[in-house]
Order: structure tokens, then sequence, then C-alpha cells
């Protein structure tokens, strides 16, 4: 991932370090950037002068620590989701922005795919009406080997599938509908890799205004997929793709008529949505630094992901304890 960012970074912004535990990865991505230094030390970095920002691209159970160091350090921060692997780490990332004044974004890119900033305008214009409920699926198929990687190991993960690929459903939902969300059901199963998380992640959400999300997240979808479906009161917008491997990235619009039936279809199509995604996102964190955002809003999103998570994970692990009836 710290590739990708790199690669994302915008016109005007150099990388001066590229720092990893392993020398060989991080001399390999020095040796294809042609520019800046490589370190395998963070202080090397932090104690440089000359570096304003720092992107955490690392297992989970390591961002929070870096990002705080950085912080402390006077840098800027770009950390990769969730943040942290619980609510206290997110906590810990406010704080520290608000006492160092640095800024810190943490980086949720499905938000900046056109297709859901599209999806986004038009729920915020009234298109659909009220939202009653969104379906979601995101997955793929792993990879030989892929229960021995650390996004399936919860000591450096924090978690399986729902803290990798199902928070995005989960913020994603909670934009959309713009209201708390709790847990109503949650059911994680291992059905496939063996290994010590789940594999798949089932969850119903619910707000108080009885709002529903209803979500799916699974390493077993062998062909990678990306679904969202947004139901109003007067539309529906669904959502399939996310460039790549997921399939080109669209968007269909169905306004529901006043003598209901058949609705009319539009569709919006976006080639290169990925790379779009992640270009607009690195140009929002430097616009966030340079205007001095409040950032604090998202940080807060992030928390309530991870309390969902917990919650989800506690709701699937006492049902799963339960003696049958």
């Amino acid at each position: 991932m710290g590739r990708k960012r790199w690669q994302s970074l915008p016109s005007g912004s150099s990388a001066i370090w590229f720092c990893d535990a392993d020398a060989g990865t991080a001399t390999s991505l020095f040796n294809v950037a042609k520019e800046g230094c490589w370190s395998t030390s963070i202080e090397t970095l932090l104690q440089d002068s000359e570096v304003n920002a720092v992107i955490v691209a690392t297992p989970n159970s390591s961002l929070h620590a870096i990002a705080v160091r950085a912080m402390r350090a006077g840098k800027h921060v770009f950390v990769e989701k969730p943040g942290g692997i619980n609510e206290a780490e997110i906590d810990d990332l406010i704080l520290t922005s608000e006492q160092t004044g640095s800024h810190c974004k943490i980086g949720y890119t499905l938000v900046h795919h056109p297709a859901i900033r599209k999806a986004t305008q038009l729920v915020n214009e009234n298109s659909i009406g009220t939202v009653m409920f969104v379906k979601g699926t995101y997955g793929h198929g792993g990879r030989v080997g892929y229960e021995n990687e650390w996004r399936m190991n919860p000591a450096l993960s924090g978690g399986g599938e729902l803290i990798d690929q199902g928070i995005h459903l989960i913020d994603l939902s909670i934009r959309i509908i713009g209201q708390r969300l709790d847990v109503a059901h949650a059911h994680l199963e291992q059905h496939f890799w063996r290994c010590d998380s789940e594999d798949n992640a089932f969850l119903h959400l619910k707000s108080r205004q009885h709002q529903t999300a209803w979500l799916h997240a699974s390493c077993t979808e062998w062909k990678n997929q990306f679904q969202l479906d947004i139901y109003g009161r007067s539309g529906r917008i669904s959502i399939a793709g996310l460039g790549g491997s997921y399939g080109v990235e669209a968007l269909r619009f169905y306004p529901m008529k006043a003598e209901m039936g058949p609705p009319e279809s539009i569709t919006w199509e976006y080639p290169n949505a990925d790379n779009l995604a992640f270009k607009r996102e690195m140009e929002d964190f430097v616009l966030g630094v340079d205007q001095r955002r409040d950032q604090f809003i998202d940080l807060k999103r992030a928390k309530d992901v991870l309390r969902i998570v917990r919650e989800a994970t506690f709701y699937s692990r006492r049902n799963q304890m339960a003696p049958d009836a």
C-alpha cells in the first residue's frame, strides 16, 4: 500500500524518505522511486526537519503508535484505515492531533471513488428521498497462503475480514444513512481459510429511525466483487465495481415514477476509478493540511466504525457460545 500511496502523491509533493523495518522492502521502493533516501529506522525520518508529512502504511497493530510518534515529532499524518485496532487508539490520535496541531487523516479510500461521490451527491440532493436501507457486499478470493498473511492474524490486524474490508462497508453506511448505527445482528464465520480469524462477516445494522444496513464482507468471494445498493423512498442507487479486478465502476440511478411501475435507468461509468480515487484522497490530505481543515468529524467516525466492529465481534462470539435451544 505504501507504493500505491507514493504513486498517488499530488504534483508538487515529493518523497524524502522510504522507511520499512525490512531493508529489502525499503530499498525496493526507493529504487523504483529514484528519489529521496531509505531507512529501517522511523526515528531517522522523524528527526528530518524537511519532512512535513508522514504516510503510515503498516499492519493495523502498528498504525496508531507510529502515527502518534509522527505527530509528536511535528509531522502531519496520513494513516491507513482503520487507524488503530480499537476505539482507545483512535481517541489517542484525536488527542495527539489536538495537542500538537498536526493534521491526521485516516485513509478510507472508497469515499473518494467517483461512483461513491456521485451517490453521495444524489442522496444529499434528496434525489431518492429519505434513505430506508443499504445493502452492501465487498469481497475477494484471497490467494494461496492467504491464511498466513498478517490480515488474517488478529495480533497484527485486530481481527479478520470484518476489520479488513468490512469496515469500508460500515463507514459508507454511516455516511449514507447519516445516523448512528448499532448492531442488530452479526455473524462472523470461518468458512474456508484455516486461521484464527473470520473469513466472512455478516452484519445487520440499524439506526434509531429504523434505517437498516445489510452488509457482507468476504475473502471467499472467489471473483472480486463490490456492490452497494441504496434504497430511498423515491428511488434507488446501485453501484457495482471499483475498477481493476473488481470490474468497471458504474452507478445506476433508478428514480421512481409517481405512478410507480418500472423506473427509468440512468447510468454513469467510471474507467480507471481505482487510480483516480487514490489520487483524490492524497490531494484531499494535502488540501486538509494546507487549509487547516477540521479533521475531527472523520476521526470520530473512524472511532464509531471500530465501535461497531467491537460490538459485532462480541455479538457473534456470544451467540456462538450459547447452547442450542
